[in-house]
């Protein structure tokens, strides 16, 4: 059982920071170049529903938050900039 916790919680965690470098990349560029607006849009719902549904169940575990919040906030980047892009920026 301990293997298995171990195993959702490095998946989780590899989901979490997937999504950092693109958000990098788009706060670096000041737009979103490259990933489709509803790409985003779905994995945010996606994230903000599993994150809710599982703070609900099990009420407020920091191994739930370490692996949402990270992919919430770094889709959400791209979501934003892709509405608001920022002037000036590269390219």
């Amino acid at each position: 059982m301990i293997a298995l916790a171990i195993l959702g919680l490095l998946g989780g965690t590899c989901f979490a920071i997937s999504g950092v470098p693109a958000a990098w990349g788009v706060v670096r560029d000041g737009r979103n170049r490259g990933t489709p607006i509803s790409a985003a849009w779905a994995i945010v719902c996606g994230s903000v529903c599993t994150f809710v549904y599982l703070t609900v169940l099990h009420g407020v575990d920091p191994i739930i938050w370490v692996n949402y919040l990270p992919s919430i906030l770094s889709w959400g980047i791209i979501v934003w900039y892709s509405y608001f892009p920022r002037k000036g920026g590269r390219g």
